[in-house]
This record gives structure tokens, sequence and C-alpha cells, in this order.
């Protein structure tokens, strides 16, 4: 029987120290497939004609997704699978920068690549709910 203060020796321990290395490795992976896909894809565009994309995305209460896809060009012809290829990456490059905010009141951005000069810029905004508080006292 353990005292109050005694944690079971057979419970394991998660510190601040253990939850970082997970984040960190968690982040490394996710780099280096968002660079992988950004290789693929971006060769995918050229080969298209595509000079620039721009895009459109959106979450709150935990789930979101990437709304609209614009195809510079707007002549360019690209298959469903490979948009949706780009819809996962666009998403996984603005979830790289600020995860977790499709969480509550949520975020949205938008995304300009230019294939090109590939180059990517992202407008991200994050929402939250405020009040203002007046007290009165004494009336």
């Amino acid at each position: 029987m353990t005292s109050e203060n005694e944690t079971p020796t057979d419970t394991p321990m998660i510190d601040a120290i253990d939850i970082m290395a997970f984040m960190e490795k968690d982040k490394a992976v996710r780099d280096a497939r968002n660079a992988k896909d950004r290789a693929v894809l971006h060769a995918f565009l050229q080969s298209k004609g595509v000079t620039r994309v721009d895009a459109q995305y959106d979450a709150y209460g935990d789930s979101g997704n990437v709304e609209d896809i614009t195809f510079t060009p707007v002549t360019a012809m690209i298959e469903t699978a490979q948009e949706e290829a780009l819809r996962d990456f666009i998403w996984s490059m603005a979830y790289a920068l600020h995860p977790g905010f499709e969480n509550n009141d949520g975020g949205d951005g938008e995304v300009v690549w230019e294939i090109d000069a590939d180059k990517i810029q992202i407008e991200h905004r994050e929402r939250f709910t405020d009040y203002n508080l007046y007290t009165y006292e004494d009336l």
C-alpha cells in the first residue's frame, strides 16, 4: 500500500521532458514527410503547367479541411487524386506551423504557392472567444 504522496512503482511517469521529446520527434517526422510531399507535388504541378496555387483552409470544433484550391492557369487539368494529395499537403503545412489550431474556436488561412520560385506563403488566423467585463458596486 502506498501513502498519499507516493506513486506505485508499476505506474509509468510521464514528465515534461518526455512530452517535449515526443513532440520534437513527431515534428521531425511531419517535417520530413512535408518535404518529400512538397518535392513530389512541385514536380507534378510543374509538369501540368501550373505556376501558382491558391488555397483556403478553415477549422473549428476539432475538425477542418482545405476549402478551396485555385490553380493558375485555370485551364490546368489536375486529377482528383493529386488534388487530394495537395489538400493533405496544404493542411499539413498549416498544421506544422500551428498544431491544434482546429480545436475550440479554430482558425483559418490562405496559402499561396508560387510554383516557379517554389515559395509558399501562409497567412494564418486563429479565432478566440473574448468578452468585456463590467463590474458595478455600491449602486
